[in-house]
């Protein structure tokens, strides 16, 4: 659990952290080993789900042998499925990153939402429902392990 007081924006107590795959926390398939290394520290504080339609087809290959929930979507509306697993959950509970139009949804429901622009780009109507934009996946999972950089960065 991670629990943040934000000036003027009150108490989060964050119990799960849910990614998309693609775009967020991997390239073109292709995870960095210093972002597996960040999400295997933060399992130790959250539950860590990993949502994808699976794209390239390596989620389990990726996520073999590492504490985190693999989610593989069913449905052509990702966007929607993505939304009910989270509603699913305690959203007030949740932190969310994703970077694609599928992940609107998602952001707009978990209690703190961060966007990815990596390679891949972001869609726009994701950033609109984030609460924060960083440049790589590595500096959204380290403003939950950092929280005074989280505190700077969305208090009032």
């Amino acid at each position: 659990m991670i629990n943040i007081h934000i000036p003027g924006k009150g108490e989060y107590l964050l119990k799960s952290a849910f990614f998309d795959l693609n775009g967020t926390l991997a390239v073109d398939g292709i995870m960095k080993s210093s972002t597996k290394q960040l999400l295997e520290i933060l399992s130790e504080k959250l539950d860590v789900n990993i949502i994808t339609a699976d794209t390239f087809g390596v989620a389990e290959k990726l996520f073999k042998d590492m504490n985190v929930n693999l989610i593989k979507l069913n449905s052509e509306n990702g966007s929607k499925e993505k939304e009910d697993i989270i509603s699913r959950n305690n959203f007030e509970n949740i932190v969310a990153f994703g970077n694609g139009y599928n992940d609107h949804l998602m952001l707009a429901k978990a209690k703190l939402s961060i966007i990815v622009l990596q390679e891949e780009g972001l869609s726009i109507k994701s950033l609109k429902n984030a609460d924060i934009l960083v440049k790589d996946i590595d500096d959204g999972i380290n403003l939950l392990l950092n929280k005074k950089r989280l505190i700077a960065t969305l208090r009032r």
